[in-house]
């Protein structure tokens, strides 16, 4: 699949389902822990064949590095998608106007909250010429939406 012809929202929605179809289990009971180990393939006795990836997450130990790569792969997909925007209407547009509207930035107009879910901070923004584009028109679209709509 050509990722640079994936909208922001189809990327975002394919990594989740990727993470989503990984072999990982929660569990906050042991109840919930057996029937996790089994659909591991394991034994519930079998705890040295697990690793705890935090918030009551565990996988096989044999699957850490396969996790460590989905990760890393999904980590460039994304910023070889920014990277291919080179005026900053296209994927950066989309990414910042979708976390935006998930951020409540419409009626907040405090975008703090998109860009750490993001991971983008304020600098970076004003070292990317293409970055900052994107930004502002997305808040400028964001804002407008919102007060067409809800104000």
């Amino acid at each position: 699949m050509n990722q640079n012809k994936e909208s922001y929202a189809q990327m975002k929605k394919r990594h989740q389902e990727e993470v989503n179809d990984f072999p990982m289990i929660f569990a906050f009971n042991g109840n919930q822990f057996r029937e996790g180990m089994a659909k591991l393939g394991l034994r519930p006795d079998e705890t040295e064949k697990i690793v705890s990836i935090g918030a009551g997450g565990y996988i096989r130990k044999s699957d850490a590095d396969a996790l460590k790569a989905l990760f890393r792969r999904q980590k460039r997909e994304k910023a070889e998608a920014m990277a291919a925007d080179k005026d900053g209407s296209g994927y950066l547009y989309q990414m910042f106007r979708a976390e935006l509207s998930n951020h409540e930035y419409g009626y907040t107009r405090d975008a703090e909250s998109a860009l750490e879910a993001l991971g983008i901070t304020w600098e970076q923004l004003e070292q990317d010429g293409r970055m900052a584009h994107a930004f502002l028109s997305a808040c400028k679209d964001e804002g407008a939406w919102y007060d067409a709509h809800c104000g």
